[in-house]
Protein backbone atom coordinates (compact mmCIF):
# COMPACT_ATOMS: atom_id res chain seq x y z
CA UNK A 1 0.00 0.00 0.00
CA UNK A 2 0.89 3.64 -0.55
CA UNK A 3 2.86 5.55 2.77
CA UNK A 4 1.33 8.50 3.61
CA UNK A 5 4.43 10.56 2.54
CA UNK A 6 3.74 12.85 -0.13
CA UNK A 7 4.97 15.92 -1.85
CA UNK A 8 4.51 17.50 -5.50
CA UNK A 9 7.23 15.68 -6.51
CA UNK A 10 7.78 12.52 -5.29
CA UNK A 11 5.41 9.30 -3.30
CA UNK A 12 6.48 6.41 -1.01
CA UNK A 13 5.14 2.94 -1.95
CA UNK A 14 5.34 -0.46 0.31
CA UNK A 15 4.60 -2.70 -3.03
CA UNK A 16 4.72 -1.93 -6.46
CA UNK A 17 1.69 0.22 -7.56
CA UNK A 18 2.93 -1.09 -11.44
CA UNK A 19 5.10 -3.05 -13.45
CA UNK A 20 8.65 -1.87 -13.48
CA UNK A 21 12.47 -2.40 -14.58
CA UNK A 22 15.30 -1.82 -13.53
CA UNK A 23 18.88 -1.72 -16.12
CA UNK A 24 21.68 -3.30 -14.26
CA UNK A 25 25.16 -3.59 -15.54
CA UNK A 26 25.78 -7.55 -14.32
CA UNK A 27 23.80 -9.30 -11.39
CA UNK A 28 25.01 -7.84 -8.81
CA UNK A 29 23.61 -4.15 -7.98
CA UNK A 30 26.42 -1.26 -7.45
CA UNK A 31 25.23 1.83 -6.39
CA UNK A 32 27.18 4.83 -7.67
CA UNK A 33 27.67 7.44 -5.60
CA UNK A 34 28.39 11.14 -7.04
CA UNK A 35 31.83 12.02 -7.24
CA UNK A 36 33.40 15.45 -7.15
CA UNK A 37 36.35 16.21 -9.18
CA UNK A 38 39.31 18.41 -8.46
CA UNK A 39 40.69 20.65 -11.16
CA UNK A 40 43.16 22.50 -9.40
CA UNK A 41 42.05 24.32 -6.59
CA UNK A 42 37.78 23.79 -7.88
CA UNK A 43 35.70 20.76 -6.67
CA UNK A 44 33.12 19.82 -9.53
CA UNK A 45 30.22 17.42 -10.77
CA UNK A 46 30.09 17.21 -14.13
CA UNK A 47 26.78 17.02 -15.23
CA UNK A 48 26.84 14.35 -17.29
CA UNK A 49 28.34 11.83 -14.67
CA UNK A 50 25.61 8.89 -13.49
CA UNK A 51 25.31 8.56 -10.00
CA UNK A 52 22.77 7.07 -7.72
CA UNK A 53 23.34 8.37 -4.43
CA UNK A 54 23.96 12.15 -3.94
CA UNK A 55 27.55 12.06 -2.25
CA UNK A 56 29.88 9.09 -1.27
CA UNK A 57 28.97 9.03 2.58
CA UNK A 58 29.77 5.69 4.49
CA UNK A 59 25.96 5.58 5.51
CA UNK A 60 22.71 5.91 3.10
CA UNK A 61 19.74 7.82 4.96
CA UNK A 62 16.06 6.88 4.07
CA UNK A 63 15.65 10.30 2.50
CA UNK A 64 12.21 9.69 1.09
CA UNK A 65 10.44 9.66 4.47
CA UNK A 66 10.74 13.39 4.45
CA UNK A 67 9.44 14.17 0.95
CA UNK A 68 9.14 17.85 2.04
CA UNK A 69 13.39 18.51 1.93
CA UNK A 70 13.86 15.45 -0.55
CA UNK A 71 16.28 15.60 -3.30
CA UNK A 72 17.33 12.58 -5.52
CA UNK A 73 18.45 10.35 -6.34
CA UNK A 74 19.32 8.64 -3.77
CA UNK A 75 18.62 4.81 -4.87
CA UNK A 76 18.64 2.44 -7.80
CA UNK A 77 16.83 3.84 -10.49
CA UNK A 78 13.58 1.96 -11.76
CA UNK A 79 11.49 2.59 -14.91
CA UNK A 80 8.03 1.37 -16.59
CA UNK A 81 8.02 0.57 -19.93
CA UNK A 82 8.27 3.49 -21.90
CA UNK A 83 10.25 4.80 -24.77
CA UNK A 84 13.11 5.92 -22.74
CA UNK A 85 13.19 2.46 -21.20
CA UNK A 86 13.55 0.98 -24.75
CA UNK A 87 15.72 3.97 -25.81
CA UNK A 88 18.06 3.35 -23.30
CA UNK A 89 18.12 -0.54 -23.51
CA UNK A 90 18.56 -0.43 -27.48
CA UNK A 91 20.63 2.86 -27.29
CA UNK A 92 23.36 3.86 -25.48
CA UNK A 93 23.54 0.40 -23.55
CA UNK A 94 24.04 -1.52 -27.02
CA UNK A 95 27.58 -2.39 -26.08
CA UNK A 96 27.00 -3.79 -22.88
CA UNK A 97 25.23 -6.76 -21.90
CA UNK A 98 22.80 -5.60 -19.29
CA UNK A 99 20.51 -7.54 -17.12
CA UNK A 100 17.13 -6.23 -17.02
CA UNK A 101 14.90 -7.15 -14.00
CA UNK A 102 10.97 -6.81 -14.54
CA UNK A 103 8.90 -6.54 -10.72
CA UNK A 104 5.52 -7.33 -11.24
CA UNK A 105 2.38 -5.05 -9.98
CA UNK A 106 1.82 -5.67 -6.40
CA UNK A 107 4.92 -7.23 -5.28
CA UNK A 108 5.32 -6.55 -1.82
CA UNK A 109 8.65 -4.81 -0.43
CA UNK A 110 10.92 -5.88 2.51
CA UNK A 111 10.98 -3.55 5.90
CA UNK A 112 14.48 -2.23 4.92
CA UNK A 113 13.06 -0.71 1.30
CA UNK A 114 11.01 1.74 -0.17
CA UNK A 115 9.79 2.25 -3.58
CA UNK A 116 10.13 6.04 -4.63
CA UNK A 117 8.35 7.28 -7.50
CA UNK A 118 10.60 10.78 -8.18
CA UNK A 119 8.91 12.54 -10.73
CA UNK A 120 4.68 13.87 -10.85
CA UNK A 121 4.78 12.28 -14.22
CA UNK A 122 5.75 8.49 -12.74
CA UNK A 123 8.69 8.06 -15.60
CA UNK A 124 11.24 7.80 -12.63
CA UNK A 125 10.89 5.91 -9.83
CA UNK A 126 13.83 4.39 -7.27
CA UNK A 127 14.59 1.58 -5.15
CA UNK A 128 15.46 3.02 -1.97
CA UNK A 129 17.00 3.15 1.90
CA UNK A 130 13.25 3.18 4.46
CA UNK A 131 16.37 3.06 7.27
CA UNK A 132 19.82 4.23 7.62
CA UNK A 133 22.24 1.76 6.18
CA UNK A 134 25.72 1.13 4.78
CA UNK A 135 26.34 1.46 1.24
CA UNK A 136 27.55 -1.88 1.01
CA UNK A 137 24.29 -3.16 3.10
CA UNK A 138 22.01 -1.10 0.88
CA UNK A 139 23.60 -2.93 -2.41
CA UNK A 140 23.08 -6.21 -0.64
CA UNK A 141 19.38 -5.26 -0.04
CA UNK A 142 18.54 -4.67 -3.75
CA UNK A 143 20.03 -7.22 -4.98
CA UNK A 144 18.71 -9.91 -2.84
CA UNK A 145 14.82 -8.31 -3.26
CA UNK A 146 15.26 -8.10 -7.09
CA UNK A 147 16.94 -11.31 -7.39
CA UNK A 148 14.02 -13.10 -5.23
CA UNK A 149 11.19 -11.14 -6.58
CA UNK A 150 12.40 -10.52 -10.44
CA UNK A 151 12.16 -11.97 -13.56
CA UNK A 152 15.97 -11.72 -15.04
CA UNK A 153 16.22 -10.87 -18.51
CA UNK A 154 19.46 -10.26 -20.85
CA UNK A 155 18.88 -7.87 -23.92
CA UNK A 156 17.06 -10.23 -26.27
CA UNK A 157 15.09 -11.60 -23.93
CA UNK A 158 13.53 -8.56 -22.87
CA UNK A 159 12.99 -7.42 -26.28
CA UNK A 160 11.45 -10.54 -27.53
CA UNK A 161 9.02 -9.74 -24.91
CA UNK A 162 8.69 -5.94 -25.03
CA UNK A 163 9.37 -5.13 -28.53
CA UNK A 164 7.63 -1.85 -27.91
CA UNK A 165 6.83 0.56 -24.86
CA UNK A 166 3.91 -0.82 -23.49
CA UNK A 167 3.57 2.44 -21.25
CA UNK A 168 2.41 5.71 -22.92
CA UNK A 169 4.26 8.16 -20.51
CA UNK A 170 7.19 8.81 -22.20
CA UNK A 171 6.12 12.30 -24.84
CA UNK A 172 10.41 12.88 -24.60
CA UNK A 173 11.82 10.38 -25.73
CA UNK A 174 10.43 8.88 -29.07
CA UNK A 175 12.04 6.35 -30.98
CA UNK A 176 13.40 7.76 -34.58
CA UNK A 177 10.92 6.34 -37.02
CA UNK A 178 13.52 3.68 -38.82
CA UNK A 179 15.06 2.51 -35.66
CA UNK A 180 16.00 -1.08 -35.67
CA UNK A 181 17.15 -3.74 -33.60
CA UNK A 182 20.16 -5.43 -34.87
CA UNK A 183 19.89 -9.32 -35.14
Amino acid sequence: MEQAAKSATIKVFRQFPKELFRINNGWQVLLRPRTKRSSGHEITTKPKDLFDLPDSKPRVEPKALDPETYSGPNGAAMFPNTTHLQYCILGFLRKRNPVIYKIQEGTKLPDELLLVRDTPDGRNWSLQPAQEMTLENLNLKITQFLRDNGAAMNRQQFLKVYPRATDSRSPLHPLPKNWKVKK
